[in-house]
């Protein structure tokens, strides 16, 4: 079977070089042939390669010249390469590999010109994963069921437990894999999966978000990926506390369970990361905020919102992710229970513009309508008096009002130069924590009375607050 695939600039180099010897493998050829099988185009994918018959070093010499080459891997037999203009790939050696600790930090890797292309497809992770194609020829190479498991879009792990044994993270990849590709995966596969759970906490965190976030951004219903981590006994242990939500009865408000509800959310929320983790752990504090007795409309879970974010920020921090991303979901997560009353005054709306952040709004505002979807009942008139209250926000937004202390009159050293001249400190005060204390304080009266924003009105109130804090004992 042949295989057509657009050529690179980058394959033109290495069919120039290495001529039959070299493969194209794994992903772009997978993906081509579910294009074939079931139609539709997918998403492109990095090159990856073998060169068969060649040793590193007559791999090395036959690029010299004609691209850049980054050695950082040849004691794994692999080269990064990077032609004019390219991207950069890997090119790998055949080769044979046994783990020899936990983790997948420790191998014993062999490369030899005498190890084929079948040999080393046998070492991959899935069956629908140990496919290339001879660049020259096109020619298909394919392991035993690999395009049996692709036309029945089915995930089967090649060397059954072992496979999990070698590289635990590969129970993250099937379940990212599944609901990104509308992939199966097959029952023995799941059975490995869920006996090798627990050696996904040998895996370095930075590992296992990398495959979250596919699971969670590539996939039009990223809930199934979710749910196979619970079948599996692995959701615990990446994301812990999300599964107490589960037979979690709430309230008339809700058709669903709290577990349901999130993963509900989750699905509705837009393909962003940000959004995605907000959605997914919005109300992960419930089952632990919940009341003991219903009240007329069912149960209530007061503070749960507080209690989810420090749960998130937790999960988050936890999976090394940036620290902004971490900040940006617990802020999500603990200001989602906002009141969104169209007919609040301006300075209850310019607190709640404070309080979530310009920056964050938009997904603020995302986030309830995917609380609201999840709910699983008709929610017309909430969604469009969330919508009205929108409005309000973005139009207050537009008229440029002073919402934080940046925006105010007065500077911080016009602050330290009053407070000299007030005697509150020596001549050669510079600045300390009562300076930011008063611009706070400033910027809260300016929300409720923006007409205050002036010098000479701030300097008047910046006075009175130094009075006062001269008369507190």
């Amino acid at each position: 079977m042949r295989i057509e695939l657009n050529w690179t600039k980058t394959d033109r180099i290495l069919a120039d070089a290495f001529g039959p010897k070299v493969f194209v493998i794994g992903g772009p050829v997978r993906d081509r042939l579910r294009s074939l099988f079931h139609g539709g185009e997918f998403e492109p994918k990095d090159r990856d390669y073998v060169v068969v018959g060649l040793t590193l070093d007559e791999v090395r010499d036959k690029l010299a010249g004609v691209a850049r080459i980054d050695s950082v891997g040849a004691s794994f037999g692999m080269l990064k390469v990077t032609a004019p203009g390219e991207p950069t790939v890997d090119i790998t050696l055949p080769r044979r590999e046994r783990s020899t600790g936990p983790g997948h930090k420790h191998f014993e890797i062999q490369t030899s010109p005498e190890i084929t292309i079948e040999e080393d497809q046998a070492r991959r992770d899935f069956l629908m994963n140990a496919v290339g194609v001879q660049l020259v020829s096109g020619e298909l190479v394919a392991h035993p069921g690999a395009l049996d498991d692709i036309r029945e879009k089915r995930i089967t792990a090649i060397n059954g437990k072992q496979s999990f044994l070698d590289d635990p993270l590969r129970m993250l990849r099937a379940a990212q894999f599944a609901p990104r590709f509308g992939f199966r995966i097959n029952d023995q596969t799941l059975a490995h999966m869920r006996a090798c759970s627990t050696l996904i906490s040998t895996v370095s965190a930075e590992r296992i978000n990398e495959e979250v976030n596919k699971m969670l951004v590539r996939s039009e219903r990223p809930s199934e990926g979710v749910r196979i981590l619970r079948e599996t006994e692995l959701l615990g242990l990446v994301v812990p506390g999300l599964e107490e939500g589960a037979s979690i009865e709430q309230n008339s408000f809700h058709a669903y369970d709290v577990l349901e509800h999130n993963l509900a959310a989750l699905d509705a929320s837009a393909p962003q990361l940000e959004a995605r983790w907000a959605a997914l752990l919005h109300d992960i504090g419930k089952p632990r905020s919940r009341s003991k007795e219903k009240g007329r409309y069912g149960y209530t879970f007061y503070n749960h919102e507080n209690i989810g974010a420090e749960m998130a920020q937790q999960i988050l921090r936890d999976l090394r992710y940036p620290n902004l991303l971490v900040e940006h979901v617990t802020r999500l997560v603990a200001n989602h229970m906002y009141v969104a009353d169209p007919s609040q005054s301006d300075s209850a709306i310019k607190r709640f513009i404070n309080r979530v952040g310009l920056e964050l709004l938009d997904a603020q505002f995302q986030l309830r309508r995917a609380d609201k979807v999840a709910s699983g009942l008709p929610h017309g008139r909430n969604l469009e008096r969330n919508e009205r209250f929108e409005r309000r926000v973005y139009d207050i937004l537009a008229e440029k009002p002073a919402l934080d202390v940046k925006d105010l009159a007065v500077k911080g050293e016009d602050v330290v130069r009053i407070i000299v001249e007030l005697g509150f400190k020596p001549a050669n005060y510079k600045s300390g924590p009562e300076v930011g204390s008063i611009l706070r304080e400033l910027r809260d009266r300016v929300i409720d009375t923006p007409e205050l924003n002036t010098v000479d009105q701030l300097r008047a109130e910046i006075a009175a607050i130094i009075g006062r804090m001269t008369r507190q004992p």
